[in-house]
């Protein structure tokens, strides 16, 4: 999918003798923050297309002028994984790795990522790009403008979906979406989107108090930022269905509902609270 990864990598066009230096953001509290953005990627098996994804990544995060680091959580992979990520942080400064060796889910790994992030402005995308990369500066710009979080939709005027998913997983998809919306009353259009972008301190907030690890997990934070008064803006974006997903249609459909009762239940016993976690 991502042509001409590897070699680009090989020929040394990414090496650095070291990090850019950082500059703080306006949105900075100044405490920890040693960069302008920190992206994070979660990743389970992904040998396959792992070191093009990051090589395309750092490739774009050039043209920028930020410092930056690249988060990747490592969630229990079983495949070549662990020696590729160890292989690429060793070499480009830029990359911090964190892992451990129990598969527990991509909510659990983005909220591993998102709360070890240094940055003012943190983000969160997927590993197989299905968002482009040309649309992480409209979600920085609304950060830098003052939104606490900024998210990709494919649900508003000027998005697209490139290549759409199977129908039942599409089917199932919509009908979690409009539940979601309407049970929790959300202010966006989009909860699963994989591109989503935070304030350092908005980061801090909301992943501090999840839960959930697994699917639901986009519900959850974006059900904590409407608790916590957030402001949430969001931009349309392209979005292509990558093959080789680990999602199973009818089984995640019963776990996301399971995840909405809880959810709820969690709400009303007032467990979303700092030291409940």
């Amino acid at each position: 999918v991502f042509a001409g990864g590897s070699s680009a990598m090989n020929n040394g066009l990414f090496e650095k003798t070291e990090r850019k230096v950082p500059c703080k953001t306006s949105n900075s509290p100044g405490i920890g923050i040693q960069y302008d953005l920190s992206i994070v990627i979660p990743v389970y098996n992904g040998a396959l297309f792992l070191e093009a994804t990051l090589c395309t990544v750092l490739k774009f995060m050039e043209t920028l002028p930020l410092a930056f680091e690249l988060i990747v959580v490592n969630d229990g992979s079983t495949d070549s994984t662990p020696e590729i990520l160890s292989r690429l942080e060793a070499r480009f400064p830029q990359i911090r790795v964190i892992g451990y060796p129990i598969n527990r889910g991509k909510g659990y790994a983005v909220r591993q990522g998102m709360l070890a992030a240094k940055s003012g402005f943190i983000l969160f995308m997927d590993c197989d790009l299905a968002v482009p990369l040309d649309f992480l500066p409209s979600v920085i710009d609304e950060l830098q403008k003052g939104a606490d979080i900024a998210i990709g939709s494919r649900h508003l005027p000027g998005a697209a979906i490139a290549m759409p998913q199977g129908r039942l997983r599409a089917f199932l998809g919509e009908i979690f979406r409009q539940m979601a919306i309407n049970v929790f009353c959300l202010p966006v259009s989009d909860i699963t989107c994989g591109l989503k972008g935070f304030s350092f301190q908005a980061a801090d907030s909301v992943f501090s108090l999840a839960r959930i690890n697994r699917w639901s997990f986009d519900l959850e934070i974006l059900f904590l930022a409407k608790k916590l008064g957030l402001n949430i803006k969001e931009i349309p974006v392209v979005w292509n269905h990558r093959q080789g997903s680990t999602v199973r249609p009818i089984r995640d459909a019963l776990v996301c509902l399971v995840d909405m009762l809880r959810i709820t239940y969690w709400n009303l016993k007032n467990e979303y609270k700092a030291g409940n976690g």
